[in-house]
Protein backbone atom coordinates (compact mmCIF):
# COMPACT_ATOMS: atom_id res chain seq x y z
CA UNK A 1 0.00 0.00 0.00
CA UNK A 2 3.01 2.32 0.40
CA UNK A 3 3.19 2.95 -3.20
CA UNK A 4 -0.14 4.87 -3.13
CA UNK A 5 1.83 7.28 -1.50
CA UNK A 6 4.05 8.87 -3.61
CA UNK A 7 4.29 12.19 -3.90
CA UNK A 8 2.18 14.04 -6.46
CA UNK A 9 3.73 17.27 -8.35
CA UNK A 10 1.77 19.96 -6.27
CA UNK A 11 3.63 22.11 -3.78
CA UNK A 12 0.24 22.15 -1.41
CA UNK A 13 1.31 22.12 2.61
CA UNK A 14 -1.23 21.77 5.11
CA UNK A 15 -0.27 22.62 8.70
CA UNK A 16 -3.01 21.39 10.11
CA UNK A 17 -5.14 19.10 8.34
CA UNK A 18 -7.04 19.19 5.24
CA UNK A 19 -10.65 19.73 6.13
CA UNK A 20 -12.60 22.28 7.74
CA UNK A 21 -15.36 21.30 9.94
CA UNK A 22 -17.82 19.21 8.76
CA UNK A 23 -20.69 21.66 10.08
CA UNK A 24 -18.49 24.75 9.14
CA UNK A 25 -20.97 27.53 7.88
CA UNK A 26 -19.33 29.81 5.01
CA UNK A 27 -20.87 33.03 4.09
CA UNK A 28 -22.72 32.87 0.55
CA UNK A 29 -20.14 34.25 -2.24
CA UNK A 30 -21.28 35.58 -5.52
CA UNK A 31 -21.02 33.40 -8.38
CA UNK A 32 -20.10 35.35 -10.71
CA UNK A 33 -16.24 34.20 -11.82
CA UNK A 34 -16.51 31.74 -9.33
CA UNK A 35 -14.43 29.36 -11.16
CA UNK A 36 -11.88 32.07 -12.44
CA UNK A 37 -11.18 32.67 -8.45
CA UNK A 38 -11.13 28.87 -7.77
CA UNK A 39 -8.00 28.83 -10.04
CA UNK A 40 -6.34 31.81 -9.10
CA UNK A 41 -6.88 30.51 -5.25
CA UNK A 42 -5.31 27.03 -6.26
CA UNK A 43 -2.43 28.97 -7.83
CA UNK A 44 -1.73 30.70 -4.66
CA UNK A 45 -1.55 27.06 -3.38
CA UNK A 46 -4.54 27.93 -0.38
CA UNK A 47 -5.91 24.87 0.00
CA UNK A 48 -8.02 26.16 2.80
CA UNK A 49 -9.31 29.22 0.71
CA UNK A 50 -10.77 26.55 -2.35
CA UNK A 51 -12.34 25.06 0.81
CA UNK A 52 -13.78 27.95 1.70
CA UNK A 53 -15.13 29.33 -1.89
CA UNK A 54 -16.33 25.65 -2.63
CA UNK A 55 -18.38 25.65 0.90
CA UNK A 56 -19.51 29.13 -0.16
CA UNK A 57 -20.77 28.61 -3.74
CA UNK A 58 -22.93 25.67 -2.94
CA UNK A 59 -25.88 28.26 -4.90
CA UNK A 60 -24.15 28.36 -7.93
CA UNK A 61 -24.64 26.59 -10.81
CA UNK A 62 -24.58 22.94 -10.73
CA UNK A 63 -21.95 22.47 -13.20
CA UNK A 64 -19.46 25.84 -11.87
CA UNK A 65 -19.98 24.17 -7.85
CA UNK A 66 -18.63 20.96 -9.41
CA UNK A 67 -15.79 21.95 -11.23
CA UNK A 68 -14.85 23.64 -7.80
CA UNK A 69 -15.65 21.25 -5.87
CA UNK A 70 -13.23 19.19 -8.14
CA UNK A 71 -10.52 21.18 -7.98
CA UNK A 72 -10.72 21.50 -4.55
CA UNK A 73 -11.01 18.01 -3.61
CA UNK A 74 -7.78 17.13 -6.02
CA UNK A 75 -6.22 20.18 -3.91
CA UNK A 76 -6.90 18.41 -0.84
CA UNK A 77 -5.25 14.78 -2.36
CA UNK A 78 -2.35 16.50 -3.61
CA UNK A 79 -1.91 18.10 0.16
CA UNK A 80 -2.06 14.55 1.49
CA UNK A 81 0.53 12.97 -0.28
CA UNK A 82 2.65 15.52 0.89
CA UNK A 83 2.19 15.35 4.18
CA UNK A 84 2.08 11.24 3.71
CA UNK A 85 5.21 10.72 1.76
CA UNK A 86 6.71 8.72 4.47
CA UNK A 87 3.47 7.10 6.12
CA UNK A 88 3.00 3.20 5.81
CA UNK A 89 -0.14 3.35 7.16
CA UNK A 90 -2.80 4.94 5.29
CA UNK A 91 -5.66 4.39 8.14
CA UNK A 92 -4.18 7.05 9.70
CA UNK A 93 -5.14 9.58 7.07
CA UNK A 94 -9.22 7.51 7.30
CA UNK A 95 -10.72 11.02 7.91
CA UNK A 96 -8.62 13.29 5.22
CA UNK A 97 -9.66 10.50 2.59
CA UNK A 98 -13.79 11.09 3.82
CA UNK A 99 -12.71 15.01 3.85
CA UNK A 100 -11.50 14.94 0.56
CA UNK A 101 -14.88 13.14 -0.93
CA UNK A 102 -16.72 15.83 0.41
CA UNK A 103 -15.86 17.81 -1.71
CA UNK A 104 -15.60 15.37 -5.29
CA UNK A 105 -14.56 12.61 -7.10
CA UNK A 106 -10.84 11.27 -6.71
CA UNK A 107 -9.94 8.02 -7.61
CA UNK A 108 -7.41 7.65 -5.67
CA UNK A 109 -8.99 8.75 -2.15
CA UNK A 110 -11.55 6.37 -2.85
CA UNK A 111 -8.80 3.51 -3.77
CA UNK A 112 -6.91 4.31 -0.64
CA UNK A 113 -10.33 3.91 1.46
CA UNK A 114 -10.92 0.40 -0.35
CA UNK A 115 -7.36 -1.02 0.52
CA UNK A 116 -8.45 0.44 4.65
CA UNK A 117 -11.73 -1.68 4.45
CA UNK A 118 -9.95 -4.89 2.69
CA UNK A 119 -7.20 -5.03 5.00
CA UNK A 120 -10.08 -4.95 8.20
CA UNK A 121 -12.01 -7.69 6.08
CA UNK A 122 -14.95 -5.09 5.70
CA UNK A 123 -15.46 -6.93 2.54
CA UNK A 124 -18.66 -4.87 1.43
CA UNK A 125 -17.57 -1.61 2.43
CA UNK A 126 -14.08 -2.27 0.25
CA UNK A 127 -16.37 -3.67 -3.03
CA UNK A 128 -17.83 -0.22 -2.86
CA UNK A 129 -14.72 1.77 -2.14
CA UNK A 130 -12.82 0.04 -5.45
CA UNK A 131 -16.18 0.51 -7.48
CA UNK A 132 -16.54 4.01 -6.26
CA UNK A 133 -13.07 4.39 -7.60
CA UNK A 134 -13.61 2.61 -10.68
CA UNK A 135 -16.59 4.76 -11.59
CA UNK A 136 -14.34 7.96 -10.87
CA UNK A 137 -12.02 6.75 -13.11
CA UNK A 138 -14.80 6.06 -16.01
CA UNK A 139 -15.58 9.60 -16.13
CA UNK A 140 -13.61 12.16 -17.47
CA UNK A 141 -15.06 15.07 -15.87
CA UNK A 142 -13.68 13.65 -12.55
CA UNK A 143 -10.46 12.21 -13.76
CA UNK A 144 -9.41 14.09 -17.25
CA UNK A 145 -6.07 11.76 -17.13
CA UNK A 146 -7.02 8.28 -16.11
CA UNK A 147 -4.21 5.66 -15.26
CA UNK A 148 -2.61 3.20 -17.45
CA UNK A 149 -4.76 -0.38 -18.16
CA UNK A 150 -2.68 -1.89 -16.07
CA UNK A 151 -2.93 0.11 -12.89
CA UNK A 152 -7.25 -0.30 -14.19
CA UNK A 153 -7.00 -3.75 -14.87
CA UNK A 154 -5.39 -4.14 -10.49
CA UNK A 155 -7.72 -2.45 -9.43
CA UNK A 156 -10.31 -4.04 -10.99
CA UNK A 157 -9.26 -7.07 -9.82
CA UNK A 158 -9.27 -5.99 -5.95
CA UNK A 159 -12.62 -4.99 -6.62
CA UNK A 160 -13.87 -8.50 -7.85
CA UNK A 161 -12.08 -10.37 -5.19
CA UNK A 162 -13.52 -8.12 -2.39
CA UNK A 163 -16.97 -8.74 -4.06
CA UNK A 164 -15.88 -12.46 -3.89
CA UNK A 165 -15.67 -12.26 -0.12
CA UNK A 166 -18.71 -10.32 0.79
CA UNK A 167 -21.35 -11.82 3.14
CA UNK A 168 -23.89 -10.09 1.26
CA UNK A 169 -24.48 -9.46 -2.64
CA UNK A 170 -22.88 -5.82 -3.15
CA UNK A 171 -24.53 -4.56 -6.10
CA UNK A 172 -22.60 -2.98 -9.46
CA UNK A 173 -22.58 0.75 -9.26
CA UNK A 174 -24.05 3.12 -11.76
CA UNK A 175 -22.76 6.00 -14.20
CA UNK A 176 -24.78 9.81 -13.56
CA UNK A 177 -26.31 8.27 -16.82
CA UNK A 178 -27.97 5.52 -14.64
CA UNK A 179 -26.00 2.97 -16.45
CA UNK A 180 -23.59 -0.26 -15.31
CA UNK A 181 -20.38 1.12 -13.97
CA UNK A 182 -17.81 -0.25 -11.39
CA UNK A 183 -17.22 -4.23 -11.72
CA UNK A 184 -20.50 -3.85 -14.12
CA UNK A 185 -18.80 -1.68 -17.14
CA UNK A 186 -17.96 -3.42 -19.87
CA UNK A 187 -14.76 -0.72 -20.43
CA UNK A 188 -13.46 1.37 -17.58
CA UNK A 189 -11.26 4.24 -19.42
CA UNK A 190 -8.88 2.73 -21.59
CA UNK A 191 -9.38 -0.96 -19.45
CA UNK A 192 -11.93 -3.68 -21.46
CA UNK A 193 -13.31 -5.58 -19.48
CA UNK A 194 -13.18 -9.21 -20.86
CA UNK A 195 -14.31 -11.70 -18.08
CA UNK A 196 -16.19 -10.36 -14.77
CA UNK A 197 -16.45 -13.17 -11.93
CA UNK A 198 -19.84 -12.51 -10.42
CA UNK A 199 -20.45 -14.06 -6.86
CA UNK A 200 -23.90 -16.09 -7.66
CA UNK A 201 -24.77 -18.01 -4.66
CA UNK A 202 -26.36 -21.27 -4.72
CA UNK A 203 -27.91 -24.02 -2.21
CA UNK A 204 -25.50 -26.41 -1.13
CA UNK A 205 -24.27 -29.14 -3.43
CA UNK A 206 -27.31 -27.61 -5.69
CA UNK A 207 -28.30 -24.95 -8.79
CA UNK A 208 -31.04 -23.06 -7.16
CA UNK A 209 -29.98 -19.40 -6.20
CA UNK A 210 -30.20 -18.81 -2.27
CA UNK A 211 -31.55 -14.89 -1.75
CA UNK A 212 -28.11 -13.36 -2.41
CA UNK A 213 -27.75 -15.44 -5.34
CA UNK A 214 -31.18 -14.16 -6.81
CA UNK A 215 -29.63 -10.47 -6.33
CA UNK A 216 -26.19 -11.42 -7.88
CA UNK A 217 -28.42 -12.82 -11.06
CA UNK A 218 -30.56 -9.85 -10.93
CA UNK A 219 -27.81 -7.21 -11.63
CA UNK A 220 -26.69 -9.35 -14.14
CA UNK A 221 -29.43 -9.32 -15.79
CA UNK A 222 -29.25 -5.17 -15.72
CA UNK A 223 -25.88 -4.98 -16.62
CA UNK A 224 -26.63 -7.57 -19.60
CA UNK A 225 -29.44 -5.71 -20.76
CA UNK A 226 -28.30 -2.08 -20.53
CA UNK A 227 -25.42 -3.34 -22.42
CA UNK A 228 -27.02 -5.73 -25.25
CA UNK A 229 -24.19 -7.72 -25.73
CA UNK A 230 -25.35 -9.94 -28.61
CA UNK A 231 -23.37 -12.73 -27.45
CA UNK A 232 -22.37 -13.97 -23.91
CA UNK A 233 -20.43 -16.86 -22.16
CA UNK A 234 -21.40 -18.07 -18.72
CA UNK A 235 -18.91 -19.89 -17.03
CA UNK A 236 -19.64 -21.92 -13.26
CA UNK A 237 -16.94 -22.81 -11.21
CA UNK A 238 -16.97 -24.63 -7.42
CA UNK A 239 -14.50 -24.57 -4.80
CA UNK A 240 -12.10 -27.78 -4.59
CA UNK A 241 -14.63 -29.95 -1.95
CA UNK A 242 -15.38 -32.64 -4.16
CA UNK A 243 -14.99 -34.79 -6.44
CA UNK A 244 -13.71 -33.64 -9.92
CA UNK A 245 -16.87 -35.52 -11.54
CA UNK A 246 -18.97 -33.70 -9.47
CA UNK A 247 -17.41 -30.35 -9.39
CA UNK A 248 -17.90 -30.74 -13.17
CA UNK A 249 -21.44 -31.21 -13.22
CA UNK A 250 -22.16 -28.94 -10.78
CA UNK A 251 -20.60 -26.00 -11.82
CA UNK A 252 -22.33 -26.44 -15.61
CA UNK A 253 -25.84 -26.79 -13.53
CA UNK A 254 -25.04 -23.74 -11.81
CA UNK A 255 -24.08 -21.56 -15.24
CA UNK A 256 -27.18 -23.19 -17.20
CA UNK A 257 -29.29 -21.96 -13.94
CA UNK A 258 -27.99 -18.21 -14.69
CA UNK A 259 -28.59 -18.63 -18.10
CA UNK A 260 -32.27 -19.56 -17.78
CA UNK A 261 -32.27 -17.05 -15.66
CA UNK A 262 -31.47 -14.50 -18.23
CA UNK A 263 -33.78 -15.63 -20.65
CA UNK A 264 -36.65 -15.97 -19.01
CA UNK A 265 -36.50 -12.05 -17.75
CA UNK A 266 -36.08 -10.88 -21.02
CA UNK A 267 -32.17 -11.18 -22.54
CA UNK A 268 -32.36 -11.95 -25.87
CA UNK A 269 -28.97 -12.53 -26.95
CA UNK A 270 -26.95 -15.97 -27.31
CA UNK A 271 -25.90 -17.87 -24.26
CA UNK A 272 -23.18 -20.06 -24.35
CA UNK A 273 -22.52 -22.13 -20.81
CA UNK A 274 -19.69 -23.98 -19.75
CA UNK A 275 -18.33 -25.49 -16.19
CA UNK A 276 -14.85 -25.52 -15.07
CA UNK A 277 -15.74 -27.31 -11.88
CA UNK A 278 -12.76 -26.77 -9.38
CA UNK A 279 -10.41 -26.68 -12.37
CA UNK A 280 -9.51 -23.02 -12.45
CA UNK A 281 -9.71 -21.32 -8.76
CA UNK A 282 -10.21 -17.26 -8.51
CA UNK A 283 -6.62 -16.02 -8.28
CA UNK A 284 -6.27 -13.01 -5.84
CA UNK A 285 -3.61 -10.53 -5.82
CA UNK A 286 -2.20 -12.25 -2.67
CA UNK A 287 -3.78 -15.91 -1.75
CA UNK A 288 -1.47 -15.98 1.25
CA UNK A 289 -3.69 -13.20 2.70
CA UNK A 290 -6.78 -15.59 2.86
CA UNK A 291 -7.83 -18.08 4.76
CA UNK A 292 -8.44 -21.33 3.37
CA UNK A 293 -12.74 -21.03 3.18
CA UNK A 294 -11.93 -17.78 1.96
CA UNK A 295 -10.05 -18.59 -1.43
CA UNK A 296 -12.96 -21.74 -1.22
CA UNK A 297 -15.74 -18.93 -1.02
CA UNK A 298 -13.59 -16.72 -4.27
CA UNK A 299 -13.60 -19.95 -6.13
CA UNK A 300 -17.37 -20.28 -5.71
CA UNK A 301 -18.70 -18.17 -8.88
CA UNK A 302 -20.00 -17.61 -12.36
CA UNK A 303 -17.90 -15.85 -14.85
CA UNK A 304 -19.39 -13.30 -17.35
CA UNK A 305 -17.33 -13.34 -20.78
CA UNK A 306 -18.17 -10.82 -22.99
Amino acid sequence: MVGIWRRGASGFVLALGLALPVHAVERPVDCENVAERAQAIRQARDVAGLQRLARGASACDSAVLEYVGQLTAQAMWNALLDRAATATDPAVFEPDLRAILEFGQVWQAHEVLGDIAAARKQHAEATLAYQSALTAIDDETWTPRPPEEARIATLFRKAETQRLLAPTYVANTRSRNDQPSGLGAAQVSRFAVKRTAIPVQFEFGKANFTLEGEKAADDLLFMVRAQGPKRITLVGHTDPVGSEAANQVLSERRAKAVADYLRRNGYTGEIVTLGKGKSQPHEPDDPDAYTVPERHQMDRRVELIR
